[in-house]
């Protein structure tokens, strides 16, 4: 009996070039959710949201879990989804550097804020 995964119905269903964009996002967004979320709650702030501090410790707090768990599926299950050589490589590439990023940029966030 064949294996049947969830990407072979997914990948039917996405299209080809939406399904190698979707990959390639996972890892892009988890690098940049700590500082594009932080520039975006710093404007907010500035237009007077009351909540945007508490916000901004939200994202401290969430964006090196959703790089690490998101790193972590994309480097499991990026095999599977029946892409490019090519495109596996640099997936996997971009899913290591957002294992190292977030966490480290967080890190760099708490000596800023912590002045």
């Amino acid at each position: 009996m064949e294996n049947i995964y969830i990407f072979d119905f997914l990948r039917n269903v996405v299209p080809n070039w939406l399904w190698n964009l979707i990959w390639y996002l996972a890892p892009v967004s988890a690098i940049l959710m700590m500082p594009l979320g932080s520039f975006l709650l710093y404007l907010l702030m500035y237009l007077g949201l009351e909540e945007a501090p508490r916000l901004t410790q939200l994202n401290i707090l969430l964006s090196p879990i959703y790089g690490i768990f998101g790193a972590i599926f994309v480097l499991l299950f990026v095999g599977k989804a029946r892409l490019s050589q090519i495109n596996t490589r640099i997936i996997r590439i971009l899913a290591m550097m957002s294992l190292i990023a977030a966490p480290v940029t967080t890190a760099i966030l708490f000596v800023f804020y912590s002045k």
